[in-house]
């Protein structure tokens, strides 16, 4: 056992070296409200914002691990 971890995010940065950027999801018809990770110029993850009109600390899957497939390429080279 251990802890639940996102697997494209787990040990690539610490959150000291994160800079934090909120914005809105625009895959979502809600409009969600994002904080989005970098590092350096990269995108490391997106987690939910608190904001307990639209989403509470939801966000869909679907803007949780889109910067995944564009940065490693997914469509080209299948991820194992």
């Amino acid at each position: 056992m251990g802890a639940l971890t996102s697997k494209p995010y787990a040990f690539s940065a610490r959150p000291w070296e994160l800079r934090t950027v909120e914005s809105i999801d625009l895959f979502d018809a809600v409009g969600s409200t994002i904080q989005v990770n970098l590092k350096e110029h990269s995108i490391v993850r997106i987690l939910p914002r608190i904001n307990n009109v639209l989403n509470f600390e939801w966000i869909t899957d679907r803007v949780r691990f889109f910067y995944d497939a564009l940065s490693r390429r997914r469509i080209l080279y299948p991820f194992f």
